[in-house]
């Protein structure tokens, strides 16, 4: 993956994360809001978006063509 394709990648998990709340995330992923699975992936959708926002494409990029 080149830094272009991480940064798009970034980017919709960026927006995803800022637009759904618990409901729609339960809604998308075809589960109810209301059980525990739930519950701890929504908060770690969330930890992922913060984590990746914390790191340029380029830098992405290389870490992930390195393991290929």
């Amino acid at each position: 993956m080149d830094a272009n394709e991480i940064k798009q990648v970034q980017q919709a998990i960026g927006k995803a994360s800022w637009s759904l709340d618990l409901w729609k995330f339960a809604d998308a992923i075809g589960s109810s809001a209301d059980h525990d699975y739930t519950k701890d992936k929504f908060r770690e959708f969330q930890a992922l978006s913060k984590s990746l926002s914390r790191f340029d494409s380029e830098t992405l990029a290389k870490i992930v063509n390195a393991a290929s």
